[in-house]
């Protein structure tokens, strides 16, 4: 079994770290926004959303908030087992300690993983020394490099080939009268002909389409352009295009 361990150190309050990693439905908006897209919460468990598109489900074992301490399992087929832990200490500076653990099977997946942990940590250590510790001036989110964030299901290309890229439908966004309760799929790839929802095309490419459930009944604007950081729903990006 490959057992994979990483550590940072976030200029920011433990409590403060621990208080956003505990949050378990919000890595797309607190932790590592852009890392991942979306985070949907279901019984037990959350579905994770990647800027490539790829979605894992992982089971949420433990939340020790005495210990600064989260375990989770990823349940998907491209790993036989997984077991991860989050842990949050606090230096002798007074700043948070952030260290990834990892214990996984087979070993042969243990390279990507870990460039997933690396990356997933540098955006997290930026974001909350931002959001926690105060901004620095000129301070930008690290970029999200779609090849390590792809993960490799049986089948598919190794990671170390070409990954697929999203096309941009329109330099625009797609108003959309949405009903509450709803599960909509959003196209990811931009090859739908029934834009902005998916219509399967993304199965020549190793991109996933994302499904978003409306909270509420209205209008919203599902981005066209694909590039936004806030997948379904459009952030603007389409502006620099």
């Amino acid at each position: 079994m490959a057992s994979i361990r990483r550590t940072i150190q976030v200029a920011a309050s433990p409590a403060l770290v621990w208080d956003a990693v505990r949050d378990v439905g919000a890595l797309h908006t607190r932790l590592v926004p852009g890392f991942v897209v979306d985070t949907r919460l279901e019984p037990g468990l959350r579905v994770v959303t990647f800027a490539s598109g790829r979605v894992l489900r992982e089971r949420i074992v433990a939340c020790d908030d005495a210990g600064r301490r989260l375990v989770w399992a990823i349940e998907d087929p491209w790993l036989s087992h997984h077991n991860g832990a989050l842990e949050v200490a606090e230096t002798p500076a007074g700043t948070a300690c952030v260290t990834w653990t990892a214990d996984l099977l087979p070993d042969d997946r243990a390279g990507q993983v870990a460039a997933l942990m690396e990356q997933g940590l540098a955006i997290m250590a930026a974001t909350l020394a931002a959001t926690l510790g105060g901004r620095r001036p000129g301070w930008t989110a690290p970029a999200v490099r779609h090849d390590a964030v792809s993960i490799q299901q049986p089948g598919e290309k190794p990671m170390s080939e070409e990954r697929s890229v999203p096309h941009c439908a329109q330099k625009a966004p797609y108003p959309v009268e949405v009903e509450a309760g709803r599960t909509y799929s959003w196209c990811a790839c931009g090859l739908s002909a029934k834009q902005p929802f998916c219509d399967g095309s993304h199965k020549t490419t190793d991109m996933v389409s994302l499904k978003w459930t409306a909270e509420t009944s209205g209008r919203v604007w599902f981005c066209g352009c694909k590039a936004t950081g806030k997948a379904p729903l459009c952030d603007g990006k389409h502006k620099a295009l």
